[in-house]
């Protein structure tokens, strides 16, 4: 009667295991499709938002066609001996082009203003195909030149008097850093060099204009139409957040570090950086940053074990957050150059800069800019409140240093 017992109690206790087991793995199946679903859709989604990304078009009649084949085409014809010297003349701007500017660099920027480039301009679509599956751009260094040398023609023109011909080439200059800026971080940040030297660029010529009202406001109107287009990251956080999902999704056996990914704070703050990035374009969200920056850290210092180690390695949340600072100038430096044209048309009649930020009627400090005017009113600076290194804490000043010197 005993062994009877014993043998039945094996037996459920066996039977137990076995369907503990199915159970477990039906659930094991049911969290992987769950996960493998999502992914899924937000791959199908990314390719969406990329396929619908539109600029302005300022450069003649629209072309149905995908402005980064064209840009693909042209970078090759690039070189970049001279980008030592063409950074030279980026800094000393139109004012200095006759002392900067080389029959070298000439010839390094005249693909700038072939047919390829400019069908790329004319395009109203621009999609990298970017994916996880996808690798970063073929020739970076090439691209960066290619944004150099846009604006380098700008200063050519305003060199020579041709202020219109100038602000063209200087948005275009813009339009290349919106479009190259949709693609991975490393062509972000190729975006933002172009953006900030194009911008500057548009500074400087405007400050130069004191008689000529409608000019001025063509340019605010054409520049204001560069929102919601500029290169802020959130192509580049999200396609790596999906390769993160993907690396979960075909390295990790365990369903258990699946789950500890997809509902993990790394993933969550790769998720709050996105969000960010869209929310930068329109006010000051430095605390906001300031704490992700916290978080981000404190999970970097306690990536213990291997699990942890893993996902801290696929996603460099630190790296981000440094992304995300260069965004946040960039923005800053593009509403200060609204404000210098704002700035620029309130001189013509009054023939004076404001005393204060309160007298224009601009409150700068949703954007975290200060505006500080000399008390003679003939000069000022906008400094950013959030500078990544004191050092360029001035966004813009008029009359520059440079000048002076």
């Amino acid at each position: 009667m005993k062994r009877f017992r014993l043998l039945k109690a094996t037996s459920l206790l066996l039977l137990t295991m076995v369907v503990a087991g199915i159970i477990l793995d039906e659930v094991r199946t049911r969290i992987r499709r769950h996960y493998g679903d999502r992914y899924q859709r937000d791959v199908a989604d990314f390719r969406e938002q990329a396929a619908a990304y539109r600029r302005p078009m300022l450069f003649g009649a629209p072309l149905d066609d995908n402005a980064a084949a064209w840009y693909q085409q042209s970078f090759p014809h690039f070189s970049t001996e001279s980008v030592r010297q063409l950074g030279d003349v980026i800094r000393g701007g139109f004012s200095q082009y006759s002392e900067t500017a080389t029959a070298a660099i000439e010839g390094i920027c005249a693909e700038a203003d072939s047919p390829r480039v400019g069908s790329a301009l004319r395009c109203s679509r621009c999609d990298w195909g970017l994916s996880p599956d996808t690798t970063t751009l073929e020739h970076p260094l090439q691209a960066r030149v290619l944004g150099q040398c846009l604006a380098m023609l700008g200063y050519r023109e305003a060199f020579h008097g041709r202020r219109r011909a100038a602000f063209r080439r200087y948005f275009a200059s813009l339009a290349f850093a919106c479009d190259v800026g949709r693609g991975d971080d490393v062509m972000t940040l190729i975006g933002m060099i172009s953006a900030d030297g194009a911008l500057r660029a548009i500074a400087e010529l405007v400050v130069s204009i004191d008689d000529d009202r409608a000019a001025l406001d063509d340019v605010l109107r054409q520049l204001s139409q560069f929102e919601g287009s500029l290169p802020i990251g959130r192509s580049a956080l999200l396609r790596d957040r999906l390769l993160a999902d993907k690396l979960a999704l075909n390295r990790t056996n365990s369903w258990r570090m699946l789950t500890h990914w997809q509902l993990g704070t790394r993933r969550n703050l790769l998720t709050q950086m996105t969000d960010l990035a869209t929310s930068l374009q329109t006010n000051d969200q430095s605390a906001r940053l300031d704490e992700i920056e916290r978080q981000a850290t404190t999970n970097h210092e306690n990536a213990r074990t291997a699990r942890e180690r893993l996902f801290a390695e696929t996603t460099d949340l630190e790296r981000y957050v440094a992304l995300l600072k260069s965004t946040s100038q960039m923005v800053r430096v593009f509403r200060a150059v609204q404000t210098v044209i704002v700035l620029q048309v309130w001189r013509m009649e009054h023939h004076r800069y404001p005393a204060t930020e309160e007298e224009l009627g601009q409150p700068l400090d949703r954007f975290g800019i200060k505006y500080e005017s000399a008390k003679n009113g003939d000069r000022y600076k906008l400094i950013d409140l959030h500078p990544w290194n004191a050092k360029f804490a001035v966004l813009i000043e008029h009359p520059s240093r440079r000048v002076e010197n």
